[in-house]
């Protein structure tokens, strides 16, 4: 079960592409990433699932390439989020985002054809929900003067190839924490010298 295929360019999604990324997750009963709010030109539609605020050269599913590229600090930064896989049981939802404080990459199995889609449903929710709250912790940390320049944040979190996080240029502090992940950073970011959460 792939997600509900549409075609491209219906009414309305040229002029806001991120309003139509909300009704595809919408439409898939799914809650919607907690991804920047910016002005609805710096988001474009890439394919019928695939949204982002730059152009993007591979697909959303090889998230290594992605997250090999977050490791050089001139990495622009960017957001992207849709759905991507192939055959019928390695399709995921994905979230990813690279700012100065966090290059956070999301991939949740989603529309597969041997899954419990309400299960995956809550698991994304929860994924997306410590997500913004590790992007609002971050926020804060960095607007408090609690990062220093070039301090960023690592988090990997994907069901088919592990989930871990650390600080970059900091290999000592990875770690794979597996389904903690999130609350693992989350907990690191909040517990930064000065931080009053």
């Amino acid at each position: 079960m792939q997600p509900t295929e549409k075609p491209i360019n219906e009414p309305g999604e040229q002029d806001n592409p991120l309003g139509f990324a909300r009704l595809r997750f919408a439409e898939e009963g799914l809650p919607f990433p907690p991804a920047p709010v910016t002005t609805p030109g710096q988001w474009r539609q890439i394919g019928n699932h695939t949204f982002a605020t730059r152009t993007l050269s591979h697909p959303l599913y090889d998230l290594d390439r992605y997250f090999a590229a977050a490791q050089n600090a001139t990495e622009p930064d960017y957001a992207a989020l849709g759905f991507d896989g192939h055959g019928i049981n390695s399709w995921a939802c994905h979230f990813y985002l690279l700012t100065a404080s966090a290059a956070i990459f999301l991939q949740c199995r989603w529309g597969n054809a041997l899954a419990d889609a309400n299960r995956e449903r809550e698991r994304i929710d929860g994924v997306f929900g410590l997500t913004g709250l590790l992007i609002a912790s971050l926020t804060k940390a960095r607007s408090a003067g609690r990062l220093g320049s070039g301090q960023r944040l690592l988090v990997r979190f994907s069901d088919f190839s592990g989930a871990g996080w650390g600080w970059a240029g900091q290999p000592d502090t990875w770690r794979e924490d597996g389904d903690f992940t999130l609350l693992g950073a989350l907990e690191a970011v909040e517990s930064l010298p000065g931080l009053d959460t």
